[in-house]
């Protein structure tokens, strides 16, 4: 029952499945959730942008520091820019260039007016976390240590009073700035709750299509008298399907190993089935073998069929096969 009728290779990481299509489609970046998140955000960034713009022409027409008056324009050129690649299908691009932009941008910008006092300090939480979803954690942790470390160099900035003149904010641009900041917010929380609720109905609805395709694997199998076992040479593991249990007259679900098998192999056939396995597990002849077991009281006629299934460096990890009755 454990032996080989062709040494299969075992795929290796490089292509059971990770080829570029499957890390492409495995990329937080493409989901439904993260797209429609990506273009709210990208519409939040003009929205909020202009809106600060309008502001600060209202309120302070005579005296608009360079960099307050600059912010919401370059911002709204990223925007503008990241927009246009999302059109042309560089979903990726347009988020590296939202998260490290608008990061960048504010950390100069910050400089200017405020430093650690600046608005632009209550976005770099969303921005993180925005990257940390859309990109990886490995992202995410590299703009949260720029961000310290750029803290960290304000605080020392006004420590030593390196900062320039900080000018007065009205209370309306704090608010403009603080409420851009809470709903986008909210709408990043509203789709990572979507994502991950998607993605558990997706885990649900396969394991219900798994469980279908087993009981019709199972029905199958019956009506051949066929069944079908997995022996892991690693751990002497033996699974076997419920024909195969029914064939040994086995509890379904039973595991077992090596030794417990042949101790079922009819006393005349055991030492010709442990020669047969041994000399197919060393390269030699196919298994392809038909002894009696013992089944309960009964005694049967089975033939055994078998694969060596091989890993890349050529290590036998398990042999997959099929118990005819």
């Amino acid at each position: 029952m454990i032996a080989k009728a062709s040494r299969a290779r075992e795929p290796s990481g490089a292509t059971a499945g990770a080829g570029p299509s499957a890390e492409r489609i495995d990329h937080p970046v493409l989901w439904s959730p993260s797209l429609a998140f990506l273009k709210y955000a990208i519409g939040f960034l003009l929205v909020g942008s202009i809106t600060f713009l309008m502001i600060i022409f209202i309120m302070e027409p005579a005296q608009m520091p360079t960099a307050r008056i600059g912010t919401p324009i370059v911002l709204s050129l990223l925007a503008a820019v990241a927009w246009l690649l999302l059109r042309r299908g560089k979903i990726e691009a347009a988020v590296r260039l939202l998260a490290a932009g608008v990061w960048g941008y504010i950390t100069v910008a910050s400089f200017f007016v405020g430093g650690l006092q600046s608005m632009g300090m209550i976005l770099y939480p969303l921005i993180i976390i925005m990257a940390g979803w859309l990109l990886g954690a490995r992202f995410a942790v590299v703009i949260a240590v720029l961000t310290v470390l750029a803290g960290f160099g304000f605080l020392q900035a006004e420590l030593h009073d390196f900062l320039p003149y900080r000018p007065s904010t009205p209370a309306v641009l704090l608010w403009v700035v603080q409420a851009f900041t809470f709903t986008l917010s909210a709408v990043l929380i509203a789709h990572l709750v979507s994502a991950y609720q998607k993605r558990l109905e997706e885990v649900r609805k396969l394991a219900s299509d798994l469980l279908a395709s087993e009981a019709d694997l199972n029905r199958a199998q019956a009506v051949a008298h066929v069944g079908s076992w997995v022996y892991d040479l690693a751990t002497d593991t033996l699974h076997l399907s419920a024909e195969t249990c029914r064939i040994f007259s086995l509890p379904d679900g039973v595991a077992g190993s090596h030794d417990t098998f042949l101790a079922r192999v009819h006393a005349d056939d055991r030492l010709r089935v442990e020669t047969a396995w041994q000399a197919s597990f060393q390269g030699g002849e196919p298994f392809d073998h038909e002894h009696r077991i013992l089944a309960g009281n009964t005694v049967r006629w089975v033939r055994q069929r078998a694969e060596l299934v091989l890993a890349p460096n050529g290590t036998p990890v398990r042999s997959v096969g099929t118990t005819q009755d």
